[in-house]
């Protein structure tokens, strides 16, 4: 893959949300030297925040800011430059905790409503359409459903782009199925076998940095 010099390779803006209304934003870069000084911008909130070295890549706090959640989905438009090139990213701010048996959004439980989604269309099969994952989606969100599981495959990168303006928790799988070993005994089976370890995680690592 060939990419102009002073290019931003990979780009992560990790949000959180803080009680006080304020936000916490984290860049994770993958940009050589050349690619920098680098420029964070948010738009609607005034924020411009520039780092000359990659060692001035830190967290920075954002003033008061209205956090996402499945049922008030608000994103902000933000802008990631480099000298030569320019990131556009839509992001929000949650800060998501696990206590016990509990989880929780920004202070706030979260119980899942929610429903298996596959790829496919009556006409197209599983050839992806915008317009009908969208209509799909409102229709979930019109029946009260709040989180979807994408069994059992990563989806289209819009369907996440959608879920998060529309307000959808999802259970993104990577398909890692080895059922069919119960006719067998379950000998040789891939998920018991450490020899497997290493491609479990390659596959799973390469899931989240996908998505």
């Amino acid at each position: 893959l060939g990419r102009p010099a002073g290019a931003i390779d990979d780009v992560w803006l990790r949000t959180s949300w803080q009680s006080d209304g304020t936000g916490l934003l984290e860049a994770e870069l993958t940009a050589s030297v050349a690619a920098f000084p680098i420029t964070v911008e948010i738009p609607e909130l005034s924020v411009v925040r520039s780092m000359a070295a990659p060692a001035d890549v830190v967290p920075f706090g954002v003033e008061k800011v209205e956090p996402w959640s499945a049922e008030s989905p608000r994103l902000y438009s933000a802008i990631v430059r480099s000298a030569r090139e320019t990131v556009s990213l839509r992001i929000g701010f949650r800060s998501v905790a696990i206590s016990g048996e509990t989880m929780t959004v920004n202070g706030a439980q979260v119980i899942f409503r929610g429903m298996n989604r596959h790829e496919t269309h009556p006409l197209l099969g599983r050839v992806f359409d915008e317009d009908f994952a969208r209509a799909d989606l409102i229709a979930m969100k019109r029946a009260g459903v709040n989180a979807i599981r994408t069994s059992h495959y990563p989806p289209h990168p819009r369907v996440l782009e959608l879920t998060d303006e529309l307000g959808f928790w999802v259970i993104d799988e990577c398909d890692l199925e080895t059922h069919g070993f119960v006719v067998d005994g379950w000998r040789g089976n891939p998920s018991a076998d450490t020899r497997w370890r290493e491609a479990y995680l390659d596959r799973i690592q390469r899931t989240v940095e996908r998505d």
